[in-house]
C-alpha cells in the first residue's frame, strides 16, 4: 500500500475495533497524511469519532 498523497510506502497501520466494527488507520510517516478504512471502505475522521462516541 502507498500513501495517496506522496506515494511512499512508509506507513504506520493500526487496526482497532470501534463499537464492534474493525477500523484501520493508516498514517504516512513522510507527509503525515492519515486515512481510515472500515469494512465498507473509506471512512472520514468524523465518522470514526461518531462511532467511538456511541461506545
Amino acid at each position: 500500500m502507498r500513501c495517496p498523497t506522496c506515494r511512499t510506502r512508509h506507513l504506520v497501520v493500526i487496526e482497532i475495533r470501534v463499537s464492534g466494527e474493525p477500523i484501520t488507520m493508516h498514517s504516512c510517516s513522510y507527509c503525515d497524511q492519515r486515512w481510515w478504512q472500515g469494512m465498507d471502505g473509506s471512512l472520514t475522521l468524523s465518522s470514526v469519532l461518531d462511532l467511538a462516541a456511541t461506545t
